[in-house]
């Protein structure tokens, strides 16, 4: 009984604690976004005098922010429907953070507060997009359009985004737009070198209050770029080929980016009359080889190569290549013209026995002439020298009345055309003869030149000789592969005249010059070697006494060359002229102060060789470029498979330089 009491007194108690009634006349929407309103429409019946404040509050997921505070005052019975209702604007700025599944609380201080239903807050925005394709070449449009709604239901007024994106997410090119009223279109041209592959075409539809990003969404679209020719290349192994070598060709297609793309290409060679020689379907990035004849003539060359889209055209020269072959067959001597332009204005140096015969070659495209020896019976050893090296070296029976080198059929057809000589020549044969036959005298040659005919031969000789243009008598050296030396490094300067010939006609204006260079050769104790228009200074350790001769070597090729280019300064007359170093091995020894030398390997061709890519410069070959390492600095550089140096640097700057102020005022005391 007390029990029961009890428990109507605490209800009568707790009515009185309740003042009034607070109805909610609607609940909000399931879902609102960022930027709707909320609106809470309430009426407060009072159960009692009431005198305070009416507070509504958002919850969401355990946050609570108040965004209604407003005082009320009523009497007893009387009711308020508000008006307008309290509405809440979901705007960062009022509701921070807060999003998600939400409630509002409302009530009168002081007193437990009613509470809508859940509805969520998002920031979602759905989109729904069209892409007519889905493939593109570069420099093409893409065009991307749709409709944007908040995830609430609301028409979006905000932009449009397009990001290009690689296959690893990395954003390449962006694009951007606006929604209207749900509606959006975007247009972005692809640049003209994008890259080939794979692309993610992200969609962002998204609103902005301020600064501030409200709703936003996505939709990704998988796009592909193909990969477009758009240059044909051709690369050639060499630009000017030798004839007997390959010509190597390859043709490289480039996409947009410059990348490469495999494809098929005909490749088509023409000559210099437009006729086509070769053509060949090949693959790109691959090399074409077209091999050129030994005797295919000076020319150039047309290649073109082409795809389905491109073209692409280059020239290349086959250069001149003069070359013989030379054999001793019997007493005769065979040249073969094995170079691809006539032979002509050349000497070969025929040595027989102690006898050197100079034979003027001149042969067309593929001639071949054939050259008797003669010389008193007997065994002589034959050596025959082109371009200062050795072709043939042998011991060869010859018969004759004198030492002598004549064209086959030459002599017998001059004589055919003078039979009184013939009788001639029968009368005297016939009396030799009867005179031998006589006195039974017999005679037999081994290596041997009759002493008398040999002194006026090399009289004449001597008697007609033509000095050079730079004066090699005190210093000369000779070619001769029958000799017995010591083998030793020497170190060689090349002086090749390019304009020799125009010089030899005017010899007066270069007379003091060569003279210098003459003098500095004696000083250095060098001997020279003249083979055509190259002149070789030979630093033999038989002369210089010492083996490492390179420093002397570059001495001398500095000042051979502040001679020369000080001539240039002064006289119109200028030389043209290329100067080169390099080591080889000689055999060689010193007869009656001539250098007499076997030519090992390349010495000699070697230094011509490397010669010729001089410009009036000091160009040196690998073996003289290591040799002076600690001296010089040099740059390498390779043409046509030759490896050449040239100076950069003196490293011993200071010699150097007293070097040339030495030279200087030297030349300027001579000039005064």
């Amino acid at each position: 009984m007390k029990k029961e009491l009890f428990t109507i007194l605490f209800v009568l108690s707790f009515l009185h604690l309740i003042s009034s009634q607070i109805i909610l006349i609607s609940e909000p929407e399931e879902i609102y976004n960022l930027g709707d309103s909320i609106s809470v429409p309430i009426t407060i019946k009072a159960t009692h005098n009431i005198a305070g404040s009416l507070e509504m509050n958002l919850v969401c997921q355990g946050l609570e922010k108040n965004f209604y505070k407003n005082g009320i005052s009523l009497d007893y019975g009387e009711e308020i429907t508000l008006s307008p209702p309290p509405s809440l604007v979901l705007d960062k700025s009022i509701i921070e953070n807060l999003k998600g599944f939400c409630k509002i609380t409302a009530g009168l201080s002081e007193e437990t507060p009613i509470t809508t239903g859940e509805f969520k807050i998002s920031t979602l925005i759905n989109l729904e997009k069209t892409l007519t394709k889905t493939t593109f070449n570069p420099n093409e449009e893409i065009i991307i359009e749709g409709t944007a709604t908040r995830e609430s239901g609301s028409m979006v007024n905000g932009f449009a985004e397009l990001i290009l994106m690689d296959e690893n997410s990395k954003e390449i090119e962006t694009q951007l737009s606006t929604v209207n009223k749900g509606y959006f279109k975007i247009n972005k041209t692809l640049d003209q070198d994008i890259k080939a592959g794979k692309y993610l075409a992200k969609v962002r539809i998204y609103e902005k209050n301020g600064e501030l990003t409200s709703n936003e969404g996505f939709a990704i679209e998988e796009i592909f770029v193909n990969q477009i020719p758009k240059n044909l290349e051709i690369s050639l192994e060499k630009e000017e080929i030798n004839p007997n070598e390959a010509l190597k060709i390859k043709a490289i297609l480039h996409d947009q980016t410059g990348m490469n793309i495999p494809a098929n290409v005909t490749i088509t060679i023409k000559d210099s009359l437009d006729k086509i020689i070769e053509q060949k379907i090949t693959k790109t990035d691959e090399f074409f080889e077209y091999d050129i004849e030994y005797n295919h003539e000076p020319e150039e060359l047309t290649i073109t190569a082409a795809t389905n889209l491109l073209n692409a055209k280059t020239t290349t020269k086959i250069l001149a290549k003069p070359e013989i072959k030379i054999e001793i067959i019997n007493d005769s001597v065979i040249v073969k013209n094995a170079g691809n332009t006539e032979y002509c204005n050349e000497s070969v140096l025929i040595k027989i026995g102690n006898e050197s015969l100079n034979l003027d070659v001149c042969l067309g495209l593929d001639e071949t002439k054939e050259f008797k020896l003669t010389a008193p019976e007997g065994i002589y050893q034959i050596e025959i020298i082109n371009n200062g090296e050795s072709q043939i070296s042998k011991g060869v029976m010859l018969t004759g009345n004198a030492i002598n080198v004549e064209e086959a059929g030459k002599a017998a057809a001059s004589l055919m055309k003078y039979p009184i000589v013939w009788i001639f020549i029968i009368a005297i044969l016939g009396f030799m003869s009867f005179t031998i036959f006589k006195k039974g005298y017999k005679k037999s040659f081994f290596g041997y030149i009759k002493s008398k005919s040999s002194p006026k031969k090399k009289e004449s000789k001597t008697e007609i000789q033509e000095k050079g243009i730079i004066d090699s008598t005190n210093k000369k050296a000779e070619i001769s592969l029958s000799i017995k030396g010591q083998k030793q490094k020497s170190t060689i300067i090349g002086l090749r005249i390019k304009n020799l010939k125009e010089l030899e006609k005017n010899k007066q204006t270069t007379k003091d010059t060569f003279d210098k260079i003459s003098k500095l050769a004696t000083e250095y104790k060098s001997s020279i070697y003249e083979n055509q228009d190259s002149f070789f200074f030979i630093l033999s350790p038989i002369k210089t006494k010492t083996f490492k001769n390179e420093k002397q070597a570059l001495k001398l090729s500095q000042k051979i060359k502040e001679i020369i280019d000080g001539h240039n300064k002064l006289f119109k007359q200028k030389i043209e002229f290329g100067i080169s170093m390099n080591n080889g091995e000689l055999i060689a020894k010193n007869e009656n102060g001539i250098l007499k030398f076997m030519s090992i390997k390349d010495a000699i061709t070697g230094t011509k060789k490397i010669s010729a890519y001089s410009k009036e410069k000091i160009v040196l070959s690998e073996s003289i470029a290591k040799e002076l390492s600690t001296e010089i600095k040099t740059a390498k550089h390779a043409h046509n498979g030759n490896t050449f140096h040239t100076i950069t640097e003196f490293k011993n700057s200071e010699e150097h330089q007293k070097f040339i102020k030495n030279f200087i005022s030297n030349l300027e005391k001579k000039k005064k």
